[in-house]
């Protein structure tokens, strides 16, 4: 018998099952934790989501495997069984890896050179591979040196392996976890394969499927904590947080470092050509009731900036950019606020309209409801008085559940004028747009379409 020639062809038929059962099952969580994450998950779904998840993948897993191996048409002695369980140990940890990729957490870098690992050692397992140059005596080593020694079969290996690892930590720097992720895989990928070791017993065999499904949904049970729904005692906790960082802010003489990220952002919208506001003639019954409202396109700047700061500080970054696609969090636990701002040229009296109406468009599908302030400023006088029409909650973002693919929902606010301001003016329109305390920590994804005085 050729064992050679066996050898040959049984990485193939066991290498493209595996490969298969990995892509869809990673492909079929992350749609399903897609549509399920956000911030809204309860206590008991803690428990059985990753049951669920596990199941699903168990049997994508098998379907792979069969399917596969029948498309194939491999006649070998291996059988599909064995195959099915064997793989399971590195394909059982997809769900807990979809969930902290979908969490943004440095952990890939650690599951993903673990699953290469465990596929290694099954291509090992299985794969019979014929050494010409066995070790001499009882001692061996990771680095074996064949008597027919090739830059390919010796230095390069190991080269290549140190260049991963080194890049790897690049990458982890940069926060590019799965880049970090890959890399490491590949640098593990020679040592674990040239690493002496003996065959395993029947009862180490049979129990590794069982451990790792069992270290696998307590992983994916850890990773889902992030996405939890929040409830009093997180609130409670969180404001007090908050709250300690802002007195600790407020106690500082200089300006604390704002983490990693920027202290503010403001961002501007392409330029537009300003147009003159001309509102209606106040004070004139006949004129009110044949003025037209005044539409105001919005193409003023979006501000973004932490608690306790009242506006962006002097070292914010400037970007051009929409606030429906821009994904802007905070770097610690304070909370961020987003304004938009809107100068009014010449200044208008509270007196020539009733109410304004403000266009609004909310491509937010996080959980979470959203509302909208509006304060007029005069920025023209010393004092830059202002006056708040109040605070209204999108309809848009009380929606449940909210769909994951849900496009762009377009709304009108409208605010009334009070009327014991008639005389003020107004150069400015502010509107402050306020997240829940549960999602605070990042930037609704609203934008200002246009303003309407009405008469």
């Amino acid at each position: 018998m050729d064992t050679r020639g066996e050898s040959a062809e049984r990485p193939v038929s066991i290498v493209w099952p595996l490969t298969g059962s990995v892509v869809v099952s990673g492909w079929v969580m992350w749609f399903v934790c897609r549509f399920q994450l956000g911030s809204t998950l309860s206590l008991s779904a803690l428990f059985v989501f990753p049951v669920v998840c596990g199941v699903i993948t168990a049997c994508i897993h098998a379907g792979a495997i069969v399917t596969i191996r029948g498309i194939l048409d491999e006649q070998e002695n291996v059988s599909t069984w064995p195959l099915i369980c064997a793989a399971w140990v590195p394909v059982v940890w997809i769900p807990a890896l979809v969930v902290l990729g979908m969490d943004a957490s440095g952990w890939v870098a650690a599951l993903l050179p673990m699953m290469a690992a465990s596929s290694v050692l099954l291509l090992h397992r299985f794969v019979f591979v014929e050494s010409s140059y066995p070790p001499e005596g009882d001692l061996q080593s990771l680095f074996v040196v064949p008597p027919e020694a090739t830059l390919s079969r010796t230095i390069f290996p190991m080269l290549l392996t140190a260049l991963a690892a080194q890049l790897a930590l690049v990458a982890l720097m940069l926060r590019w976890n799965w880049v970090a992720g890959f890399l490491l895989s590949l640098a593990c990928v020679t040592p674990v394969w040239r690493f002496p070791r003996k065959p395993p017993s029947v009862l180490r065999s049979r129990a590794r499927p069982v451990v790792s499904s069992v270290a696998a949904l307590l992983v994916t049970m850890i990773a889902l904590l992030p996405f939890l729904k929040a409830g009093p005692g997180h609130r409670a906790l969180a404001a007090l947080l908050r709250m300690t960082e802002i007195k600790t802010v407020k106690a500082s003489v200089q300006p604390r470092p704002t983490g990693p990220g920027y202290s503010g952002i403001i961002l501007l919208l392409p330029p537009k050509p300003r147009r003159t506001v001309l509102p209606p003639a106040p004070d004139a019954d006949q004129a009110a009731a044949k003025a037209k409202p005044q539409v105001i396109p919005f193409d003023g700047a979006y501000w973004y900036f932490k608690e306790p700061d009242d506006r962006p500080r002097p070292d914010a970054k400037v970007v051009h950019g929409d606030p429906l696609t821009a994904r802007i969090q905070s770097t610690n636990q304070l909370a961020l606020r987003m304004e938009a701002h809107q100068a009014i040229v010449p200044a208008a009296k509270v007196s020539c309209c009733s109410a304004l109406r403000v266009n609004v468009v909310n491509a937010d599908t996080r959980p979470g409801s959203i509302a909208i302030e509006v304060i007029l400023r005069d920025t023209e006088t010393k004092a830059h008085s202002k006056i708040s029409l109040g605070t209204i909650v999108l309809p848009s973002s009380r929606a449940e559940p909210i769909d994951a693919l849900r496009p762009p929902v377009h709304e009108t606010l409208t605010f009334r004028f009070p009327r014991e301001a008639h005389a003020v003016q107004f150069s400015e329109i502010t509107v402050r747009i306020k997240a829940a305390p549960a999602r605070e920590r990042a930037a609704p994804q609203v934008s200002i379409e246009s303003f309407v005085l009405v008469p």
